[in-house]
């Protein structure tokens, strides 16, 4: 016997090359994949690659909504407009929250 199987015997399991695991957890302590949708979330000004974000036009804590993308160099979350790097995400202290993936759309 190697492992739980018996020789000779069939072992199956899912795997979907589209959901990779970024290595990052939400605030819920939740995996973070690949094509996750998420709000990432903070009440400091951020300006990074893609998007600005002035303290003064939110005057209480600003979210983003995206999806969960591996491109360039590394993570992002991405939307039609912008992205925010999640190297960023992990330096500006931001809060981030999975609500759905692109598969199954939001959970209410």
């Amino acid at each position: 016997m190697i492992g739980p199987w018996d020789i000779g015997s069939e072992a199956s399991f899912e795997w979907n090359p589209d959901m990779q695991f970024t290595g990052m957890t939400d605030e819920n302590g939740n995996g973070i994949y690949e094509d996750d949708i998420v709000i990432v979330s903070c009440d400091e000004a951020y300006t990074g690659e893609g998007l600005v974000i002035e303290p003064d036009e939110y005057p209480e804590k600003w979210e983003f909504k995206g999806c969960v993308v591996f491109k360039y160099y590394g993570w992002f979350v991405d939307n039609e407009n912008s992205y925010i790097p999640f190297c960023d995400i992990e330096t500006h202290s931001m809060s981030i929250k999975i609500i759905g993936n692109i598969f199954e759309g939001e959970k209410p």
